[in-house]
């Protein structure tokens, strides 16, 4: 009986060499052992149970093949996580969560089911799937170097062609800031583009120009402005202006 024993055991060592070729090595029968099985050949089927299931938790964690290693600090942990399925959604229970995959588009898809019933499919086509991110609040995310296509909206962003809001962290929109150009540094700003008498303008940094011109008819004439100078006045700049053609001799002062 001890060297039929023996004989057995070796023949258990060499069995993890053959799991590695494809397929179960060891069976896990619940039929046996039975009842009318000899005593002595139960230390064997209870090492083939622990094989069994040491060689099926071997594919997604760490259990080595070898009667020893399986009290190594790493055993039990993670290789890979392997769903299998797809399956049909599981039913929802208070204070658990769900990860499995299932079926959409005829492709196997990663889903989280919260313990509230709330259905989430996290991945579609081989990718995250982008419809979760539609209508959504991320906070304070830092995104590097991102693109951003067709246009961008929301309380950030302000449209106001006269930029009242003058905010340190909200930013413009392009038309905003062309209007804004337009109506104070542009050619608008220097409106009217002809002057015939009393007309001004203020420029953007509040300075006003008052310009006209009347005929003369005496040798000195007066200019009179719609609207005074609010304070006072910088300076006065008079010339001359030709009607006709012809050589002239004029002094303009003012």
């Amino acid at each position: 009986m001890k060297k039929q024993n023996k004989l057995v055991f070796a023949f258990l060592a060499l069995l993890p060499l053959v799991a590695l070729i494809g397929g179960w090595t060891y069976t896990l029968d619940c039929a046996t052992p039975v009842g009318t099985d000899a005593p002595s050949t139960i230390d064997d089927k209870i090492r083939e149970t622990r094989y069994g299931f040491q060689e099926r938790l071997n594919v997604d964690h760490y259990f080595a093949l070898s009667g020893t290693q399986v009290s190594d600090a790493a055993a039990g942990q993670h290789r890979q996580v392997e769903f299998y399925g797809p399956i049909s959604t599981p039913t929802n229970a208070a204070d658990k969560g769900f990860l499995f995959t299932k079926d959409a588009s005829a492709k196997a898809e990663l889903t989280w089911l919260d313990e509230d019933g709330n259905e989430i499919q996290l991945t579609s086509a081989g990718d995250f799937n982008l419809a979760l991110l539609t209508s959504k609040t991320i906070t304070t995310p830092t995104l590097t170097s991102p693109v951003l296509n067709t246009g961008i909206s929301g309380t950030a962003v302000l449209d106001e062609d006269a930029m009242g809001s003058n905010s340190d962290t909200q930013l413009a929109t392009q038309q905003s800031i062309k209007a804004y150009v337009d109506n104070n540094v542009g050619a608008a700003q220097f409106s009217p583009t002809s002057f015939t008498g009393g007309e001004s303008c203020t420029l953007p940094n509040g300075m006003i120009i008052k310009m006209g011109y009347k005929a003369r008819s005496a040798q000195s004439t007066t200019v009179t402005f719609g609207t005074a100078f609010p304070t006072g006045i910088v300076s006065v700049v008079a010339t001359a202006r030709w009607t006709s053609t012809g050589d002239f001799s004029v002094n303009v002062s003012a």
